[in-house]
């Protein structure tokens, strides 16, 4: 948005100025979603892994949680998973996609059309319920492998963009 807004309006404008810190907050809420998550997620596998009880569980969720609240700026009710999960599916690539758009010089039309390209090389959806042994193309395993195959897309891609 910040590189449309800069070459559309040009970098002193009042548009690009808006899009760019609304670009930089949305980056650092990203960010700090990301963080928060995985710091639930390391204290959900120590559980996982019963090196912690189930009441020790809930504290330190609970600890976190409340720490979150204000670096997540959070204002709708009582910050729980739930909430953090429907974020965290907007923010759990986002950073890698900036360091993408870096490693692309930052031109949005090299960034569009090396998506196109990633697009027409990413596996079906068969081939990753057949490669991951699932049952279905639909459901959390899924979601997850299809993710996981098109960051090896992407990284695929990204090498051969570079010429290796």
């Amino acid at each position: 948005m910040a590189v449309f807004t800069e070459q559309k309006f040009g970098a002193d404008s009042r548009e690009h100025k808006a899009i760019r810190s609304y670009a930089d907050q949305q980056s650092e809420l990203t960010r700090a979603t990301k963080a928060v998550y995985e710091q639930l997620a390391a204290h959900y596998a120590r559980y996982q892994r019963e090196e912690i009880s189930r009441d020790a569980l809930m504290l330190e969720r609970a600890a976190v949680l409340s720490r979150a609240r204000r670096p997540l700026g959070w204002k709708r009710g009582e910050l729980n998973n739930v909430g953090l999960a429907f974020d965290m599916t907007y923010s759990r690539h986002y950073p890698y996609l900036e360091g993408v758009f870096d490693a692309l010089g930052r031109d949005l039309e090299r960034m569009v059309a090396f998506f196109r390209l990633v697009d027409e090389l990413k596996p079906s959806r068969e081939a990753v319920v057949k490669r991951y042994g699932l049952d279905a193309d639909d459901g959390v395993e899924f979601i997850r492998a299809y993710e996981d195959e098109i960051v090896k897309t992407i990284e695929s891609a990204l090498a051969q963009a570079r010429g290796r």
